[in-house]
Parts: structure tokens; C-alpha cells; sequence
């Protein structure tokens, strides 16, 4: 502990003994001189030096990291933007357009500061100032702190709370509010300065220089959006027509205006979506545009694009009212223009069938009912005698739909509503150089069930060569197999509702061979008409032994 003793009388000329815990230090001292991490000399107000053990932790100084707590300013976000050229009176002071600065939108900004120190109630200040391009004020507040406070002068409003003790000085939050729209109608570069004079602890800043503010006043128009087929490239499935992957289109957008506002993004000012017809987005910047300039407000550019290309694969539409659309992208987007619709059928989907699995989504390995390969550009009311299933969107299904709206090729596009009869399925499965007398057929994504085998609405035959045809839908009996004999077995282990599967067996003597091209002909049929709805997604021959 200090003690203290007067000598001699009067407040000047005197002196103050130092005592260390009763124990004379020095009787008179021309100074004192505080060392050590655990004490600290502060001084207060009216002529008095505070001195604290051990010292206190006052929250840090406007705008600092040097107390208990940090009291930086956070400003608001901004977004690196195009200032463009030919913006008038808007004070840009030294900057050449077009350059990307730091840009903010909106009626106002905020600056936002966590408790900060503050010397007294009295005597310190705060003061924020707004100037423009050319560095000059042209808006000020300012307050000496007296508590809480909230007021809008000069379109900056400061807002002061929580103020509160803090050991012997006192601290307050700051929020500062810049009516930005007032200030800059349209647009403007500004800084911004906050200072705060707190008395004997000095002097704390914070400066905001060099943002741009962009008001947003016109949003981007645009109108006459348009697509047009360019070369189509053909896919052909059960005879029917789809666009494949490679086919290009022309795209056209007639009138593109306000692209640039007062600012404007630095990737992209236009978005055109062709997700209906599996065209892959193009983002426009400004220099992909006819009668673009980097100029405030730019009006009448266009876009013409000859190539969009399909790219995507696995991608299957029947869509009879199929858009495109465009939207600026500024600030926000605008709302997307559409294009007039069109009835198209797109197939990018990729065959990965083998000569052992069959994923539906080609004929690559379809056989017509003489056994050769399957013509996928005929129709299927009139081809192998009217007779075959079909096949759309990975499926094996009954032919049903009417696809002569569709581009490409409407004309050609063929009709199969009111259908009727059995339709068939036929192709070859095999394992090249391997021997086997029976298998297991896998079904994947199917709703084929095994009431419908049972019933014999849908019919699975299997042959060796062609001639003789051997039943999935009935059960092995024995013995050497004859035309229209069973040939499943196991049928409790092996079934669609427990494994997705079914066995068969070629019977006595009888295997795959050189002669069968080591393997079988499976034949699928779809009894009637009543059996639209009913579908195989994929059909494999594995497990063979």
C-alpha cells in the first residue's frame, strides 16, 4: 500500500512522502513513475491522476483491439462492380470508366461498432462525415456524448446504446445509418469518416473510403426471346424421332435495354435457361451482345447465337409446350421473358447394353421376328407386323401416345393410340465361348408382377434356336425340355417379389453352345392392350452355370 504524508504548508511548493508498506521511500519526490503489468495511472478529469491495482479492463478505444473486448467498425458489404462511362455530374473525382470498384445498393448503408470506450459523459465527441468523389463534406453529424442517443441530421443518423459504466469511464454501441438515396439520387462515389475525440485518451478514426453507390434505379429490360431448331441430331427409338446430344438451335433475343444501370457485375449481365430442351446455360457479359457499350444505361443491344448444342447426356423429354427463357442479372434478376413454346422430344440417354444385360434405353440389340437386326426408324403399327413393344425413357412398355405434334420431324412422327392385340420383345443373350444349362433372369426397375406371369398376361420364353420355345411362366417338370415346355425352376427363391428374379433351366442334354451362339433368345410378351402401364426398366442373364 502507498501512505502519504504533507510537509510543509500550502498546495504549492509542498511535496508528498512515498511510503512502501509504512517503509519511507522517498520524502520528496519530483516524480512518480508506475511500473509493472498490474498497475496502471490514468489520468482523470479536474487535475486527478487515477491509479489502478490492479488496472482495469476497459472495453477497447472506437474503432481499436487495445481493451478487454474489440471495438472495430464493421462496415456494410460491398461488391466489386463496373462503374460504366458517360454518368454526368456523379463527382467520380480521378476514377476512369469503365473500372470496377467497391459498390454498395439500397436507400441506406449501416456502420456497426461494438462497446467502445468512452472517456466521460461530458467533454467527448463523435462526428461522421460524408464526402463525395472530389473529397469534399458534403454531410456531417455531430454529437458530444451524453448517454443513449438516436437522431437523423444531415441524412446521417447515429444511433448511441447501450450506454453503461465501465470502471470509471463509461462505453456505448454505435450503429450509423447513411441515407444514401437522398444523398445520391441516382448514383455517387463517397467516403465515409467516424471520429471520435475522447478527451486525454485521444483521438480514434475509422475511414470508409472510395465506395460507389449504385441506386438501381432502371432494371434491365428484354423482350423477343426466341428459339429455333438449327441441325438436329436425330435419334430414332420404336420409330419414333428425338433430338440426341450435338443438335444446335438458334436462340434470339430482339431488345436487351438498361443493361448497365449506374454499375454492373463483373461475370455476367444476361441469363438465357434452356433446361427444357437440355441446352446448357449461357451466361452474357455485355461484350457477347450486338450494340453493346460499356456506357451508363445502354439500350438496344441484342443476342443471336446459331450453335446452342445439346451437350448433356442421359436426358429424356416428351414436352409438348417447351420454353426457354431469358433475365437480366443485375442486383437481382429480373423476371425471365419467356419464348413461345414448342412440342419437343429430346433422348441423350447413353446405351450401356452388353450382350449379357439389356437396359432398354436403344434397340441396338433387338431382334425383329425373322431374327435379324431390329429397324428402330419404323413404326411400330405397321413394322414385323404390328406386332412389337416399345420402347420410350428406358422402359419396355406397351405402345401407347400420339407423337406426331413433336419435333423433330412431326410429320414423320408416328401415332400409337388404340392399339390392340399381344406386342413382343425379342433379342439374344450370351456368354461368347462358355457352356451353360440354365440361368437367372434380373429384373430391374419393373412393375411386372408375378400374378401377371402366372396369369399369362405377360409371356417370357426362352430357345435355342429359334424353333423350339421354352416357358418362364411355368414350372420345370423334368427331364428333357419340348417346344412350350415349363423351364423355371426354384420359383420360391427366385421370384419378382423376393429377389427381382427368375431361374430357368434348359433341361436334360440340353445347354448353350457354339451352335446357339452361346446363348438364348429371350421373347417378352404383353398379351393386350389392358396391359398399358406395365413396364420392365432393365432384364440381365447372369448366374449362368
Amino acid at each position: 500500500m502507498f501512505k502519504y504524508g504533507k510537509k510543509g504548508s500550502g498546495g504549492s511548493g509542498g511535496s508528498i512522502p512515498i511510503y512502501d508498506e509504512g517503509v519511507l521511500v522517498n520524502s520528496s519526490p519530483s516524480g512518480i513513475n508506475f511500473i509493472g503489468a498490474d498497475v496502471l495511472a490514468n489520468n482523470g478529469t479536474g487535475g486527478i491522476v487515477n491509479v489502478f491495482v490492479p488496472p482495469p479492463q476497459f472495453v477497447s478505444h472506437f474503432n481499436t483491439t487495445d481493451g478487454s473486448s474489440p471495438a472495430l467498425v464493421v462496415p456494410p458489404t460491398t461488391f466489386n462492380r463496373y462503374v460504366p462511362n458517360s454518368l454526368g455530374d456523379f463527382e467520380l473525382g480521378d476514377w476512369v470508366t469503365p473500372s470496377v470498384h467497391s459498390t454498395v445498393t439500397g436507400n441506406s448503408t449501416i456502420y456497426s461498432c461494438g462497446s467502445f470506450s468512452i472517456l466521460d459523459n461530458t467533454s467527448t465527441t463523435l462526428t461522421v462525415r460524408v464526402k463525395n468523389g472530389l473529397g469534399a463534406i458534403i454531410r456531417q453529424h455531430s454529437i458530444t456524448i451524453s448517454g443513449n442517443y438516436d437522431a437523423t441530421v444531415n441524412d446521417i443518423r447515429i444511433r448511441l446504446y447501450n450506454f453503461n459504466t465501465d470502471s470509471t469511464k463509461y462505453k456505448a454501441q454505435l450503429e450509423v445509418t447513411i441515407n444514401l438515396s437522398v444523398i445520391f439520387p441516382i448514383a455517387g462515389r463517397f467516403s465515409i469518416e467516424a471520429e471520435h475525440n475522447d478527451g486525454s485518451d485521444g483521438i480514434f478514426t475509422f475511414i470508409h473510403s472510395n465506395i460507389y453507390y449504385d441506386r438501381n434505379v432502371n432494371l434491365i429490360t428484354i423482350s423477343g426471346v426466341s428459339i429455333n431448331e438449327n441441325t438436329p441430331f436425330i435419334k430414332k427409338i420404336s420409330g419414333i424421332s428425338f433430338y440426341n446430344l450435338n443438335s444446335t438451335f438458334s436462340v434470339n433475343i430482339a431488345d436487351i435495354d438498361n443493361i448497365n444501370n449506374a454499375s454492373y457485375p463483373t461475370d455476367y449481365q444476361v441469363e438465357v435457361n434452356g433446361n427444357d430442351y437440355n441446352l446448357p446455360l449461357l451466361t452474357l457479359a455485355g461484350n457477347a451482345l450486338t450494340n453493346w457499350t460499356p456506357n451508363y444505361n445502354n439500350i438496344n443491344s441484342s443476342y443471336s447465337k446459331l450453335d446452342w448444342t445439346i451437350v448433356n447426356p442421359n436426358f429424356f423429354s416428351l414436352n409438348n409446350n417447351a420454353k426457354i427463357n431469358a433475365r437480366g442479372k443485375d442486383w437481382v434478376f429480373t423476371a425471365p421473358v419467356t419464348s413461345v413454346g414448342n412440342a419437343i422430344a429430346i433422348n441423350t440417354m447413353q446405351d450401356t447394353a452388353t450382350d449379357n444385360f439389356e437396359d432398354f434405353v436403344s434397340e441396338t440389340y433387338r431382334l425383329n421376328s425373322s431374327f435379324s437386326a431390329w429397324n428402330s426408324f419404323e413404326h411400330l403399327n405397321t413394322y414385323d407386323g404390328g406386332n412389337g413393344l416399345m420402347i420410350l425413357n428406358t422402359r419396355l412398355m406397351y405402345p401407347q401416345g400420339n407423337y406426331t405434334i413433336y419435333n423433330p420431324e412431326p410429320m414423320l412422327q408416328p401415332n400409337y393410340v388404340s392399339l390392340t392385340g399381344p406386342k413382343t420383345y425379342l433379342r439374344h443373350f450370351r456368354h461368347a465361348n462358355v457352356s451353360h444349362s440354365n440361368g437367372l433372369l434380373l429384373f430391374g426397375d419393373f412393375n411386372v408382377t408375378e400374378a401377371q406371369i402366372s396369369s399369362l398376361e405377360v409371356l417370357i420364353d426362352i430357345s435355342l434356336d429359334g424353333i423350339e420355345w421354352y416357358s418362364v411362366n411355368k414350372n420345370y417338370l423334368g427331364g428333357t425340355l419340348s417346344d412350350g415346355a415349363g423351364c423355371r425352376i426354384f420359383p420360391d427363391q427366385h421370384n419378382l417379389t423376393v429377389d427381382n428374379s427368375i431361374q430357368f433351366t434348359l433341361g436334360t442334354g440340353k445347354f448353350t453352345h457354339a451352335g446357339s451362339n452361346w446363348g438364348i433368345y429371350l421373347r417378352i410378351t404383353y398379351t393386350s392392350e389392358a396391359l398399358i402401364g406395365t413396364y420392365i426398366g432393365s432384364l440381365s442373364v447372369s448366374d449362368w452355370v
